[in-house]
């Protein structure tokens, strides 16, 4: 039947851009071929499908439109608006997502959900399931698989809907890759992603958000640990420049020094003044035992030779699996981190043989990109010094040298200049204390 657009009680609703488009098209589509299907109303001429064929008819200036009557109640009317939203043109993944949650909200309220394990409505005879669709309809439908449209159903499920409202108009809205990474965030971590959006909507810029939002809160956690730490004559942590803190330390006291400095260009000078430092607090026979980037190694021995230090060996860490790290401006995936070992004259050569590379499956950088694996260091300190010795770490960072060295019963002065790593360092000495308590 024929109804004058004019009587046709339409719900007030947002139209965004996306939308437009699909009026603008269809109008264009009406003009040449006319209205292929009618829309559907009420009784009482409330709109309940159709509403892009009316404002397209508006456009063109036609003032009658063909409709279909359907007797349906509210939720019979929300069901085939939510049907009819779900073939919209350049809907986003998580406008999919939530409409088929809000149908499932719709049909469970009707008793009409099957059981757990059927993953279908009711077949009810009935006048609503007439005119619903099957999930599983309206996934072969839309071309997305079953199982696509259950996974975006979960993401939809799984964000809070505050986080959903600061998303939806953003690009993220339309990646489900990066959807299903922001949806295994705890609510809180949810939040602070949105309060942190990152510019691109791939999957890499959205990862890079959530570790950094991880770290933050182990970061947290350990620097709450931190408060119970107390120093003793075994661990000693300090925030402070070595080279200054380095000044307290006596004369051929250390037994070793083991360490991981930075690598870029601008921090070389460093290296000098470690080789100096080392050739000063060191034992004779002591060694230094320092993990080294490649571009600048020529200019890192040298210092270390100049500094007085003797050239003992390199030890390289070989990296397996899915930790090898890219040098993009040298195009190397880098397998190995070499780690230079030098002596305080006189060489006194070891007692045991040691292996000379060490094959790591991790790279542990859950509180910094700088962290290294525990493990090397545990080998190399059970290899070059002994149970009670003193290590020291002027590059302590997180506080991996200063653990190994606990777990090996060996005595640990650590320094950095970031106050938040020693935090951190104290927090994991502190974990691991507690650990052994409790095991004990």
């Amino acid at each position: 039947m024929l109804v004058r657009i004019s009587d046709i009680k339409v719900e007030a609703r947002k139209v965004g851009d996306a939308e437009w488009q699909r009026i603008e098209e269809l109008a264009s589509s009406i003009s040449t071929i006319g209205l292929l299907s009618p829309i559907t109303i009420t009784p009482a001429n409330e709109l309940i499908t159709g509403f892009c064929k009316i404002e397209a008819c508006k456009l063109l200036g036609i003032e009658e439109i063909d409709a279909i009557q359907k007797d349906f109640d509210k939720i019979q009317i929300k069901l085939a608006r939510i049907d009819e939203n779900l073939f919209r043109k350049h809907l986003k993944v998580l406008e999919i997502g939530e409409l088929l949650n809000e149908r499932d909200e719709l049909l469970e309220s009707l008793g009409l959900r099957a059981k757990v394990g059927d993953n279908q409505f009711k077949a009810q005879a009935d006048e609503t399931m007439k005119h619903s669709k099957t999930t599983k309809t309206i996934a072969k439908e839309l071309g997305i698989g079953e199982r696509n449209a259950q996974l975006k159903r979960q993401i939809a499920k799984d964000i809070t809907k505050p986080v959903r409202d600061i998303i939806r108009d953003t690009p993220l809205a339309d990646n489900q890759v990066s959807l299903l990474e922001i949806s295994k965030l705890e609510p809180e971590e949810q939040q602070v992603f949105a309060d942190n959006l990152p510019k691109k909507a791939d999957r890499d810029s959205v990862l890079q958000v959530i570790k950094q939002i991880k770290r933050n809160a182990k970061i947290s956690s350990m620097q709450k640990k931190a408060k119970g730490y107390k120093p003793d004559n075994s661990i000693q942590m300090i925030h402070g420049d070595f080279i200054k803190e380095c000044k307290n330390i006596a004369d051929n006291s250390i037994d070793a020094i083991i360490t991981d400095p930075p690598y870029p260009k601008e921090f070389l000078p460093l290296w000098k003044e470690l080789g100096i430092t080392a050739n000063r607090v060191l034992k004779p026979g002591g060694f230094l035992i320092a993990y080294s980037g490649k571009i600048y190694l020529d200019t890192v021995m040298d210092y270390l030779k100049n500094a007085g230090l003797k050239y003992y060996w390199m030890f390289n860490i070989v990296y397996k699996g899915n930790c090898n790290p890219k040098i993009p401006f040298r195009r190397v995936h880098e397998l190995s981190r070499p780690v230079l070992i030098y002596s305080k004259p006189p060489i006194k050569v070891q007692d045991e043989y040691f292996k000379d590379t060490y094959n790591c499956t991790t790279m542990e950088k859950e509180f910094h990109d700088w962290q290294q694996a525990n493990e090397p260091f545990q080998y190399l300190i059970k290899k070059f010094s002994k149970p009670d010795e003193t290590i020291l770490d002027p590059f302590v960072c997180t506080g991996t040298v200063a653990l190994a060295s606990l777990m090996e019963q060996r005595k640990c002065i650590g320094m950095d200049v970031d106050e938040k790593m020693i935090k951190v360092a104290k927090g994991r000495i502190q974990e691991y204390l507690n650990s052994q308590k409790k095991a004990a």
